[in-house]
């Protein structure tokens, strides 16, 4: 007789059993909703390996994560990917494109950020794009040099601020002369607003 033994056999279970036999009656569950699943037991004579659990970091000793050193360049914070940070790297020194496909949580935005990381700084440039009143399917696009960007959009957003600073003082001053119009001219509020 060999070890093999059929799938859907019982260990422990005679296999010349029938099959009421081998299969017991589970317990009757409680209906008040108090039985979540099994319980778990320690098997008589089993102890934790400490020594075991002390070598899930495969022998690193580290007391906390100050310890760690971590890399300076993102790319090279990218741990298991090595075949795609070679070709980001790669990538990134010939200015050619990649794209990046895959399961969420593998690190392709982190690949990502240090690809334009990677790219030398001088060359790069922003990119504007403006409203275009003609046809609003064609904005406007405008390419500065890397960082003028930022300056614009922010000289843009003050000029929007003020004119809406503006434009709140002027009806303050308009609210203000009708009220003054409605009580001083008229002596009637309500008639002096009309």
């Amino acid at each position: 007789m060999s070890d093999n033994r059929d799938t859907d056999d019982l260990p422990g279970a005679d296999p010349e059993a029938t099959v009421d036999e081998a299969v017991e009656e589970p317990p009757p569950e409680e209906e008040d909703g108090t039985d979540l699943g099994s319980d778990v037991a320690v098997e008589s004579g089993g102890e934790i390996d400490e020594e075991s659990e002390d070598d899930l970091l495969g022998g690193l000793r580290i007391e906390s994560s100050g310890d760690i050193d971590v890399p300076d360049r993102l790319v090279d914070q990218v741990i298991g990917q090595d075949h795609a940070r070679d070709i980001v790297k790669k990538a990134a020194k010939q200015r050619r494109h990649v794209m990046m496909i895959g399961s969420p949580g593998t690190g392709k935005s982190m690949l990502a950020k240090a690809m334009s990381q990677l790219l030398p700084r001088e060359e790069l440039q922003d990119i504007l794009v403006y409203h275009n009143p003609d046809d609003g399917n064609e904005p406007k696009i405008r390419t500065v040099p890397a960082g003028k960007g930022e300056q614009i959009v922010e000289a843009h957003k003050e000029e929007a601020r003020k004119r809406n600073q503006m434009r709140s003082f002027l009806m303050w001053i308009i609210i203000a002369v009708v009220f003054g119009y409605s009580l001083l001219i008229a002596r009637q509020l309500l008639l002096g607003i009309l």
